[in-house]
Parts: C-alpha cells; sequence; structure tokens
C-alpha cells in the first residue's frame, strides 16, 4: 500500500537494463525505444519500513501502457520463470514471458485472491498487471495494505497473507502451476480494515497539511498527539517542539520523518476495542495510535530512549576488500534518562549467543548523566554470518543497570569489560533490567560480492592520495542506480596511535563531487584516506574508501603553501619552505660556518622525486652570489646554503628535511601553520617568488617570523637580505609589532625593535581580512600563501 521509495530497472531481451526512479506517489516513466521486448522490471526500495525487490514483465503489447510493479506482479512473473524474480532478473529467459503465459499466471492468483478482492470492493475487470491504480489507501492499494507477500529463494515458495490476522494465508510453489488453494476470509472485515487504515492515512495527510505554508503554532499540531506521548524518549511537549522548530538541521529531519509517517504500513489493527488500536510501521520505528471516536491520535511506542540499527560497509580500494558490520546506536533524546551505571546487552541474529555489550566508554561516551551523545557500536560480520542474516530481522536491546558500582562496566574497573563481547561482562548478578525494545534491521549488510552498490571514485587515484598532505583536494564519483550520497571524509592514521577525521564535507544526496579543504598534519601521518559515503535504495550505509598505508606528502601539488621546515639552535637557524609552482626559499645563519657564503638567502626552483623523495634545486637568486646571467639571478644547480652543490632528501612520512654538503648533514623539521583565518602563515609579494625583486614573510606558530627580501629597485642596500626574529600580535587592530633577533644587515645583537627590511624603525604589519598584509612605512602589500 505504501509507495516504494527506490527504483525501476528494465533489463531487455538482449541484457541491456535502464533505471528510472520512483516518485513520492509511487509512479515511474521509463523510455523504452531503445529496448527489446519483453521486458523484465525490478523495483526496489524501502515502503512501510520494509525492504522490497519485487518484479513485473512487459511484452511488445504493452509499449506504451501501463505495468504494475508489486507484490503480486512480482509472482505472476515468478510463477512464469518457475523460481523467485531476484534469480529470473539476474539471467532471464526472455521466451518465458509471452503475453498468454503472463495473462494465465495473473488470472490464476487472482482467482486465489478472489474473495479478498470481492470484499474490498474490486471490479471484475481489474488486471493485477495492467490496471492503473493510485497509491492512496483505496482500492486495490487498499488490498496491497492488508496484504503480506514473503518468499523464501531457497525453497522457491511463497506465502501470502492477511496482515492483520496471520492464520488467513494461502502458499504459492513457484515451480507449480497447478496451485489453486483460495484464501479464506471468513470471519475478516477486509472493508472495515481497509476503511480504518485509510482514515489513519488520512489523520497522518491532515498533520501534514498544516504545514503546507511554513511552520505551523503548536496548537495547530497537538491535537494528531495524545497527552500521553513518549516516542524514543520524546514526550508530546517535545515532540511538538521538535515539528516546530526554526532549526534549520531539525526542519530537514522533521520533514523526513513527517513523509516517512505518510508512507506507513499498518502492522496491528483492532476496530472493536474501545478506543480503536492501532500500529503502524515506519521507517525502522512502529507507532501506536488510538481513536476515541475524535479521530485518529499518535500515542509514540513507549521507548524511553531511542535505538537504532542498520549496517555499513566499506570496499578498501587498495586491496579490493569489503568489511561490514551491524551498527548499533543508543540515544539519550531526554537526556538524564540514562545513567552512568546503565548498559546494554544486543541479542539477535547474527550476533552471539550471548550477545553484544554497549557501554558508556571507548568511543561510546555519554559524557555524563545528562548528556544527550550517541552511543554507537560496530559488529564486523563476514559473508557466512550475513548468510544467517534476513532483511527484517529483529534485533532486542535490553538496558541493565547496576546498582552497587561492582559491574566491569566502568572505564576505571579494574578489567573493564569489552566493548562488543557480552562473556566479558563481571559482577552481574545483582545488576536489574530496567527496560528494553526492538528495532527492525530493514535490509541485511551486504556480501563480499555485491561491489556494484559501491560509489566508484574516480579521483584522486591511490597515487595522487599517496603524495597528498594538505591543501584543497577534488574528489569525484559516480553511484549506483538508487543510491544517494551522503557526505565526503579525509581521514588519517598517525604516528601516534589516534585516528583524526581532517575533513568531512557533508553533500547533496545528487552529488557527485566536491572539494576538501586538508589542514596541514600536526605530526607523522602512517596512512590516509578519503572515504566516500553513500546510502543505497534500502538505506544501507555505504562507503567507498580510497586509502593508502604510505603517505609521502608532495612538495608540489596541494595548496599554496606546501613545504615549510626549520632548524634552530640558539642564533642558528636554517628554513627551507617550498611553493607548489615550483619555487624555495632557503635562508640560514650559522655562526659556526665554515664560509661566510654559507648563510643568507637562496630562491629558486625546484624539481621533486616522489617516489625517492629527493628535491633537485636550481638557484636563481643567492645574496652570497653576483649575478651571471640576468639582473638578480644566478643560475646554479644544488647550491644550497653550502658553498658547494648539496643534496636535498625528504623523510616518507614528510616530517623532515635532510640537506648533506661537505661530508656532513643537517635535518630540519616540519612546521606545521595554523588556520587560513589567523596572521600565521607565509606572505609573499604579488607576483611572486621568481627570480628578481621578491619578499617573503612567514609567520610561525611560535612566535616566530622570517622576513626575507630582494627588491631591484631598492634605494638603499640594507632593504634587501634577511631577518629573523620574534612578533607578537594585536587581533583587536590587526596590527604585529617585530622585535629582530638577527639581520644579516647589521650582524651581532640585531637591530632592534620594528625594523622589517627598511632600515627606519616601522609600526608593523597591517591585515587587511587576512588575505593581504600591507607593511607600514612603506606600503608594501603581501599576499597570503598560506
Amino acid at each position: 500500500g505504501a509507495p516504494l521509495s527506490g527504483f525501476v530497472a528494465v533489463k531487455d531481451a538482449n541484457g541491456t537494463v535502464t533505471t528510472a526512479a520512483i516518485d513520492a506517489t509511487g509512479h515511474y516513466s521509463i523510455d523504452v525505444d531503445t529496448l527489446t521486448p519483453p521486458l523484465v522490471l525490478f523495483a526496489s526500495g524501502v515502503a512501510g519500513g520494509r525492504a522490497y525487490t519485487i518484479a513485473s514483465v512487459a511484452t511488445i503489447d504493452d509499449v506504451n501502457g501501463t505495468v504494475n510493479v508489486t507484490p503480486l506482479t512480482d509472482l505472476v512473473v515468478a510463477n512464469v520463470a518457475g523460481t523467485d524474480s531476484t534469480t529470473f532478473f539476474n539471467s532471464p529467459d526472455p521466451s518465458l514471458m509471452t503475453p498468454s503465459a503472463i495473462s494465465s499466471a495473473a488470472s490464476l492468483l487472482k482467482s486465489r485472491l478472489q474473495p479478498l478482492l470481492d470484499s474490498a470492493g474490486i471490479p471484475a475487470d481489474f488486471d493485477l498487471v495492467h490496471s492503473s491504480f493510485s497509491a492512496d489507501r483505496s482500492g486495490m492499494d487498499g488490498v496491497l495494505d492488508v496484504l503480506d507477500v514473503s518468499v523464501n529463494p531457497d525453497t522457491d515458495t511463497a506465502t501470502i497473507s492477511y496482515v492483520l490476522n496471520g492464520t488467513v494465508t494461502i502458499s504459492d510453489n513457484l515451480a507449480d502451476n497447478a496451485d489453486s488453494s483460495v484464501i479464506d476470509t471468513t470471519g475478516v472485515d477486509v472493508s472495515g480494515d481497509t476503511t480504518a487504515t485509510q482514515a489513519i492515512a488520512t489523520a497522518i495527510a491532515n498533520f501534514n497539511a498544516q504545514f503546507a505554508n511554513g511552520l505551523p503554532a503548536t496548537t495547530a499540531i497537538a491535537p494528531f498527539f495524545d497527552d500521553t506521548f513518549m516516542f524514543n524518549g520524546i514526550d508530546k511537549t517535545g515532540v511538538l517542539a521538535y515539528f516546530t522548530s526554526t532549526d534549520a538541521a531539525t526542519q530537514e529531519s522533521a520533514s523526513a520523518d513527517r513523509s516517512a509517517m505518510q508512507g506507513f504500513a499498518i502492522v496491528a489493527l483492532d476496530t472493536s476495542a474501545s478506543p480503536q488500536t492501532a500500529t503502524i510501521r515506519f521507517g525502522a520505528y512502529t507507532m501506536a495510535m488510538s481513536n476515541d471516536g475524535s479521530g485518529w491520535k499518535m500515542l509514540g511506542n513507549g521507548d524511553r530512549w531511542d535505538a537504532w540499527v542498520n549496517s555499513e560497509t566499506h570496499l578498501y580500494l587498495s586491496n579490493n576488500q569489503v568489511r561490514s558490520e551491524l551498527n548499533f546506536s543508543i540515544v539519550d533524546n531526554a537526556g538524564g534518562e540514562l545513567q552512568s551505571g546503565d548498559y546494554f546487552i544486543v541479542h539477535g541474529p547474527g550476533l552471539p549467543t550471548v550477545g553484544v555489550v554497549m557501554v558508556q566508554y571507548d568511543f561510546n561516551n555519554f559524557s555524563n548523566a545528562n548528556s544527550t551523545a550517541n552511543m554507537i557500536y560496530g559488529y564486523t560480520v563476514n559473508d557466512a554470518t550475513v548468510a544467517n542474516i534476513a532483511d527484517g530481522d529483529s534485533y532486542t536491546i535490553t538496558r541493565y543497570r547496576d546498582l552497587n558500582g561492582d559491574t566491569n562496566v566502568y572505564a576505571a574497573s579494574p578489567t573493564p569489560v569489552t566493548v562488543g563481547d557480552a562473556s566479558t561482562l563481571t559482577g552481574t548478578g545483582d545488576d536489574v533490567v530496567v527496560d528494553s525494545t526492538s528495532r527492525v534491521l530493514i535490509k541485511r549488510p551486504l556480501l563480499s560480492s555485491e561491489t556494484a552498490s559501491f560509489a566508484q571514485v574516480s579521483a584522486p587515484s591511490q597515487a595522487d592520495l599517496g603524495s597528498f598532505s594538505s591543501g584543497t583536494l577534488n574528489v569525484s564519483w559516480t553511484l549506483p542506480a538508487g543510491s544517494r550520497s551522503v557526505d565526503v571524509t579525509f581521514d588519517r592514521a598517525l604516528s601516534d596511535g589516534t585516528y583524526e577525521r581532517a575533513a568531512d564535507n557533508y553533500v547533496a544526496s545528487t552529488a557527485l563531487s566536491t572539494t576538501l579543504d586538508v589542514p596541514v598534519p600536526g605530526t607523522t601521518v602512517n596512512s590516509q584516506a578519503v572515504i566516500v559515503f553513500t546510502n543505497d535504495v534500502f538505506g544501507r550505509t555505504i562507503a567507498t574508501q580510497q586509502d593508502v598505508s604510505s603517505v609521502t606528502p608532495p612538495l608540489v601539488t596541494g595548496g599554496a603553501i606546501v613545504g615549510a621546515w626549520r632548524y634552530v639552535n640558539g642564533t642558528e637557524f636554517r628554513y627551507l619552505i617550498a611553493f607548489n609552482d615550483g619555487t624555495y626559499l632557503y635562508a640560514e645563519n650559522d655562526p659556526n660556518a665554515t664560509y661566510a657564503t654559507e648563510n643568507g638567502v637562496e630562491v629558486g626552483t625546484y624539481t621533486y622525486d616522489q617516489v625517492t623523495g629527493a628535491l633537485t634545486l636550481n638557484v636563481l637568486y643567492d645574496d652570497n652570489t653576483a649575478p651571471t646571467d640576468g639582473a638578480g639571478s644566478f643560475s646554479g644547480s644544488g647550491s644550497i646554503g653550502y658553498p658547494t652543490a648539496a643534496t636535498v632528501q625528504q623523510t616518507a612520512d614528510g616530517s623532515q628535511i635532510i640537506i648533506a654538503a661537505g661530508g656532513g648533514s643537517i635535518t630540519l623539521d616540519a612546521m606545521a601553520f595554523g588556520s587560513a583565518g589567523s596572521e600565521v602563515g607565509v606572505w609573499t609579494l604579488t607576483g611572486g617568488t621568481g627570480p628578481g625583486s621578491f619578499n617573503y614573510l612567514v609567520f610561525f606558530p611560535d612566535g616566530n617570523f622570517l622576513y626575507a627580501e630582494n627588491d631591484l629597485t631598492a634605494t638603499t642596500a640594507e632593504e634587501n637580505g634577511l631577518e629573523v626574529g620574534l612578533y607578537s600580535y594585536d587581533s583587536l587592530n590587526q596590527l604585529a609589532t617585530f622585535n629582530i633577533l638577527y639581520d644579516d644587515n647589521a650582524p651581532g645583537a640585531g637591530s632592534g625593535i620594528g625594523d622589517i627590511g627598511t632600515p627606519a624603525v616601522i609600526d608593523g604589519v597591517l591585515s587587511n581580512g587576512n588575505n593581504t598584509l600591507t607593511v607600514a612605512g612603506g606600503a608594501l602589500v603581501l599576499t597570503r600563501a598560506f
């Protein structure tokens, strides 16, 4: 009865497949001009909190006509094929799907359901496959509301049951077209049940209508909720506030819930009771309703906390391995409902007999008794386990309470329980059961062979990811039919044993690309991954993970600055900054240098070997060497600091640069910069880092700065060269004050406070929106490079 949320796939006689989305009313339309009939139609999705994969068929006679896809047309296809429809769709035999075979199977099925159809007032000429109808709870749709069709593919047997009375049922052997038993509806009020179901649907539609012109007043929607309403820890006051919230994220969530409620499935109904009672299912939840004669009202589910079960599956592109898990989540919506001694045990298909335990620590924290945080646990399942999990399986989640602190469910317990392993619980003898609930797994986890369900990541490649460290990273992907994009993340495993989600972009459901802004890592990165999270048509979380276990940050891609390394020991320092346009800056002061020409500034270009980590340098400017091939430039391959050519090698993790020359070497450590919105960073003269004029100003996060300048139009020689020292920054006035500790034009103790480049003392550096810096005294404008 509820419209299917998903898509329809069509496979023609030649095996060509095309797809189309199903709209909110349950309708679809497919252009079959290029397809060869007969066509097998296969709809996948969720209706009324249940997963469906149902089939139908179209012959040449049906072109430009109507073809329904319902649980009953699925039985028609299965009876013609002699096997379940999924097996047939995957390996169809088009010759079986003749108009006469389809008509015969549909007529036989209709005759077996005739008492039910007559009770519901279905016209005698109604065709199960071809007669058009709307998903509005009336007519044939009302019949589908009260029918349940389940197929066992292992035995090729279908069971057709009356939802509200499980004893009203017939069996259908798909391999035997001689089945002829007729459903017996004696004692069942089909008309009354469908009428009551329509009334419930009308009540929910009227509730939704209150939002047609914006958010209603709480008084407008209050009559739709019983005063005793309780749903996952939310009472009537809370639910009224939820549905009328002005918060954008809450509105989006509430709108999705209202839509799901509209597409409910009826689970139980008692129209003879006073008041009348019903239970409906939507999404993964059930909700009680009652009618005392004034109309149907929502009662909730009575749960004091929320629980949720779903599956999450990852495809690791580095080795094409697939890992699935059952995900369990608990939320204290009320706040303060869960106490410090509360813990949970989950039982259900695919889990150990003793169940899995969830506690309030180890990434499952309620920060205190009044917290509203999530508890999340993922239990890994393999293909053999998934084979024993069915769509719609139920999981029981029981809350226990430790009364005297002797149960090992605390992080401070002498031997804490192993999260997920209920067999490691101790001290439970005097614990009590507080309450319990159950949740339905709409669709079983993916098998490792079902890789067609994953998004295909086209960028970055594994090689690109392995050489990426920070900056902007473009990610693009394609989606399988029916899937929705959710978010894209950049994750790192760090050398200190921690795990970092460095970037996380939530994206539109139809998005196929995004750009991540990835910050510089604060420590060595052992491995990193880009993960594209999607939901398939059944709502399962599916993640495609482009991952690398060996990370070599690049020096030539990804961000305005791609590397900065420093060595400081008293008055001795060395700085190397590499930019993504292939240029570099090197600055050195070594009081113990063998040659005076070791110290000073070099600017040039470099190439980087991402396999070996080696830099090859070409010096374009060296303040210790007279120009030889043009004003302000010097061509010297390999020279960096030393008068002889040096080798420059980056370590594999990008955390250090090793400079070796003259039989010795020195190691520079990578510098992590702050966010792009602060004064911390690297600033350059607009137009560049090439030969000729240049200006660099670097603010380090530890309060040090470096300034390097070569101005071919300078009026005094003292303007050019190198300064290093300390700075303080007045964020209110956006003004920096400098204390020069080293000036190559005034060696010794330094040249005093405020001097930077020009020989006169200046006021500092004025920031303009954190995108440019104006150096006071000379009005020199620098642009942020990072």
